[in-house]
């Protein structure tokens, strides 16, 4: 129980942080600050739409600014991105490792909130100089009929 309070309060702290930084980034390209009155205002706050995001914290519940007269591209977080790159390595490390998809599903629940839905992933794998495999690329897709 305490290791559970422990990670909920680490999973929202880093979610508080993660919001501020694309409030920030968005106050940056807008040259102003949410509902302030400038004359060299770039663009305006549009309110925000939800994301998630897969971390080591577990799963982020994002809001991300939305702006007229502006794209809003963040140094935080990739366009697209749904996991962070240490997410994709200890999936990456499991396959190299010759996890099965069983274990791999249930590291999924336990680390990621018990979440798990089917998608594809394609995944380049090269031979190295020295003779092992190494992952190239790995990208992926939602199925909603699998």
């Amino acid at each position: 129980m305490f290791e559970s309070k422990l990670d909920a309060m680490a999973r929202e702290k880093v979610e508080r942080t993660i919001n501020a930084m694309l409030d920030a980034e968005a106050d940056e390209i807008a040259n102003a600050a949410g509902y302030e009155r400038r004359t060299g205002r770039k663009a305006f706050r549009a309110g925000h739409y939800g994301r998630t995001l897969a971390a080591k914290a577990g799963k982020l519940s994002l809001k991300v600014p939305e702006l007229k007269g502006a794209l809003f591209g963040s140094a935080v977080i990739e366009r697209c991105r749904r996991r962070e790159s240490s997410v994709e390595e200890a999936l990456m490390e499991m396959y190299l490792a010759g996890v099965g998809t069983r274990r791999v599903d249930d590291t999924g629940r336990l680390l990621w909130g018990g979440h798990v839905e089917n998608a594809g992933v394609l995944v380049a794998i090269g031979v190295g100089t020295e003779g092992r495999r190494e992952v190239i690329t790995v990208d992926e897709c939602v199925l909603s009929n699998f």
